[in-house]
Order: structure tokens, then sequence, then C-alpha cells
């Protein structure tokens, strides 16, 4: 008795074959909104966020290049999540946030580069089975709950990571 409040997540959806057609720009009645600006981001190839079993995500850290996470995420063949701060910089799209108002996700492994670990991001990952954190401050909260904490410029290793992971790749 009384109101309440019901949280769910769809599950996921079978794929089939979709035809994408955009729609005709239409008014909006009843509001002063005014379409600004359109930004067009790249799917990246990899996985579903939601599905991923691992994770590599970057954050403010990384000044507005993402290029060492979707490159260690292409070398391992696996998802890129970011921070709600960097989706709305613009810098990658929706799809990508992990958090409370992006995607719940609880891969197996997490990257986080780059990433201060504020609450909203923090609720979205955190089921993670390993975490593993990069980012120059030592304090941040991030590092209090992961697994493996690197100190270190995010890019940095992250190139070093993916490196490492090509050589050993090449025969």
């Amino acid at each position: 008795s009384g109101p309440a409040v019901v949280l769910a997540k769809p599950g996921p959806a079978e794929i089939s074959d979709v035809s994408i057609e955009p729609l005709p720009a239409v008014a909006v009645a009843g509001r002063d909104v005014e379409v600004l600006e359109r930004t067009e981001h790249p799917d990246d190839g990899g996985p579903a966020l939601a599905d991923a079993s691992t994770v590599v995500a970057g954050g403010r850290g990384l000044e507005g290049d993402l290029t060492p996470v979707r490159d260690l995420a292409a070398a391992l063949g696996v998802a890129v999540g970011a921070t709600r701060d960097i989706v709305e910089e613009g810098w990658i799209g929706h799809e990508s946030m992990v958090g409370q108002t992006g995607t719940m996700i609880s891969p197996r492994l997490y990257i986080g580069a780059g990433i201060s670990g504020a609450p909203h991001h923090r609720l979205g990952m955190q089921a993670a089975e390993v975490i593993v954190a990069i980012n120059t401050d030592a304090d941040a909260p991030i590092m209090e709950i992961a697994d493996f904490a690197v100190v270190g410029d995010a890019a940095a290793v992250l190139n070093q990571a993916t490196a490492a992971i090509a050589s050993r790749r090449t025969p």
C-alpha cells in the first residue's frame, strides 16, 4: 500500500537484421527546443558494453584523447566504457557511459584509466570481479576499491599495455 519505486533493467535483445533510417526533423510541440549541433560517434566495433566480460574505460584524466583506451580495447577485443563527464563533453557517445544513468556493468575485468571514481561511475562498475585503476592521483576514490592500482599517466600505461599485447600476438 502506498507509493513504491520500481527499478528494472531490460535483458539483452536478440540480434536480427536491422535497417537504420534517419527520421525527418520534426517540431517539438509546446517547447522552445532548438537543435544546435549533432555529433556522430563512430562505433568501435567491440562487444556491447552491458554484456562484455572485459571493459576498458576512460575518464577526464585522458584529456580528451581516448585513443589509448580504444587501442587497448581493440587489442584485447573488449568493450570501451566511459565516465559521464567525458560523455557530456562529447568525447564519446552515451552508449559507452558506465554509471547510474548509463550502463550498469559486471565484467570479469574492468580497467579504468584517468577516472577519479565519482559515486555515479562507481555504482555502475563496482560489481566487476577484478578492478584495475590507472590514475596519477594515488588518493583518487577509484584507487580505494581497485584490486590493482597503477599510479601513473593513464595514456602512457595504456600504450605500454597495448604494445606488450601486440608484441605477444605477432608471430
